[in-house]
């Protein structure tokens, strides 16, 4: 997603400047099957987008609840980071997620130091990966 003034989206054709993250894993295993976790605490790994640079990076915790999913937790990385592992806490056992890892490029936002305000600041540029459901032991 490119968020820009509409003078810079008009001046030529519109390009991804950046796209998603890559090769997500959890504990080392990709991301993109269906299994249990080794524990309630994992660690979350990428790659850097293939095109552009981010600033920041934001790792999105999904919870499943019968037929009803929500943003649990959401975790702001620098730019540079590529893991995370999850505090203690943040998954609650015998319960399914997904999580999502954002790259974000605003280069006139703090993302780290700022948070809440990553909207407010034009241009933006974000692109998504998720993972498949997973199951906290």
């Amino acid at each position: 997603m490119t968020s820009d003034y509409v003078e810079n989206l008009v001046a030529s054709p519109i390009t991804p400047a950046l796209t998603p993250p890559r090769a997500l894993s959890i504990d080392g295993i990709p991301a993109t099957s269906q299994r249990v976790v080794g524990n309630t605490s994992p660690i979350i790994t990428w790659k850097p987008p293939a095109n552009g640079a981010p600033t920041a990076y934001r790792v999105s915790l999904i919870r499943y609840v019968n037929t009803s999913a929500s943003t649990q937790t959401a975790l702001y990385l620098p730019g540079t980071a590529t893991e995370v592992r999850l505090p203690v806490g943040t998954l609650a056992p015998n319960a399914i997620y997904s999580v999502r890892v954002t790259a974000l490029d605003s280069p006139h936002q703090e993302v780290t130091r700022e948070p809440f305000t990553i909207f407010e600041k034009l241009p933006l540029h974000m692109a998504d990966t998720i993972s498949s459901l997973f199951t906290t032991p």
